[in-house]
């Protein structure tokens, strides 16, 4: 890159995806891009330089274009990729997968909730890029900073116990885990539940993605309800392909029109909460995340003079009692769940929620309610 005839040739590259259609742009491994002997090479200063670079281009010939920058490292360098706003208009939220995770095999919220209470205010004309699963595997490094190494290895543990590889990286220290590998349904769900309790378990966890205030990405698989691949690792060798299926197009319309199929159920899942998020969130109007209950994990989304929707998301397999005092301010009602299930709220605002349920509830204003 430090030949300016390689930076015109990737630039003249960009500009005619761009030519095509294409609307987003995504870095990938950006950290590494400049390479000079005597550093560590990753995150050096010219890679910024080239980003800050990258965004200028596409504000003078392309402002509709968002670029997106893909770095699995700790929170802090990863963030560092937005710049003061010069950078990336898009970051990956990499500590999300493990800690969502994290949430739902131990039934536990309270560390996603403080991971995404800590959040920063990104810079203006920025939004965090949320996911869950991708072609590649779940990244441990970006959740070393929140869980601890009991929590950590819990998770390892699952992981390979519902059929997940773990990947290695070398380090001065000698080697740690880097990645799981492994389908995000068959990883947050156990095997040998009932099949709609697998698929509630994971809508609720894929209705957390959608809540949070950014834009979401869905892997595909995650989308139409796959699971291991197992065989594809067998055939290659390669831990990645456990999550990079390759289907077949009559066998998928099949299952998918079959009522009652794991892809059917989680299909039609998706489709009710992408219907009522398209209604509800506009990605950059802000969140308030709220510690209500350990098993419920809870968030505040838009602004008051919007009718606000209070998201709750029961991450265990047992009924919870809680209280929405704290997050439902005085001069508001809950006027309905945009998910269609009745509101189950007493007038001082105590509610119970089923297992793994999930509660997007509209707040109007006293006034707003009586016109």
């Amino acid at each position: 890159m430090a030949n300016p005839k390689v930076l015109v040739r990737m630039v003249d590259i960009l500009l005619w995806y761009i030519a095509q259609g294409a609307q987003f742009i995504r870095l990938d491994a950006i950290a590494f891009l400049w390479k000079e002997q005597g550093t560590s090479c990753i995150h050096h200063e010219n890679t910024h330089r080239i980003v800050q670079f990258l965004r200028a281009l596409l504000e003078q010939y392309a402002p509709w274009v968002r670029l997106i920058t893909e770095t699995n490292v700790a929170q802090t360098e990863n963030l560092s990729y937005f710049g003061k706003g010069q950078e990336a208009h898009m970051v990956y939220q990499f500590p999300l997968p493990p800690l969502l995770l994290d949430a739902y095999i131990r039934q536990n919220a309270r560390v996603l909730t403080s991971w995404a209470q800590a959040l920063p205010n990104v810079p203006e004309g920025s939004l965090f890029f949320n996911f869950a699963a991708s072609h590649d595997g779940i990244g441990l490094l970006p959740s070393y900073d929140f869980l601890s190494e009991e929590e950590r290895k819990h998770l390892i543990e699952t992981v390979k116990a519902r059929g997940g590889r773990i990947s290695y990286k070398d380090t001065p220290n000698g080697k740690i885990p880097y990645e799981m590998n492994i389908n995000y349904f068959s990883a947050i769900t156990d095997p040998r539940w009932p099949q709609q309790k697998r698929v509630d378990c994971f809508l609720s966890s894929q209705a957390i993605l959608l809540a949070l205030d950014g834009i979401p990405g869905i892997y595909y698989h995650s989308l139409i309800g796959s699971e291991n691949w197992q065989e594809g690792v067998h055939k290659t060798g390669y831990n990645r392909s456990i999550n990079r299926q390759k289907l077949s197009f009559e066998e998928l319309e099949t299952e998918l029109t079959h009522t009652g199929s794991l892809r059917s159920l989680v299909v039609q899942g998706w489709k009710r909460l992408l219907a009522a998020r398209n209604n509800a969130f506009t990605p950059g109007s802000g969140q308030q995340i709220f510690a209500l209950h350990a098993k419920v994990f809870a968030l505040l989304r838009g602004n008051p003079e919007d009718s606000p929707v209070l998201c709750l998301h029961n991450v265990s397999d047992v009924r919870v009692e809680l209280s929405l005092a704290s997050a439902v301010p005085p001069q508001y009602l809950i006027t309905r769940n945009l998910l269609g299930s009745p509101v189950r709220c007493t007038v001082q605002h105590e509610i119970h929620m089923e297992p793994y349920e999930v509660m997007w509830l509209e707040l109007r204003s006293n006034l707003l309610a009586q016109v």
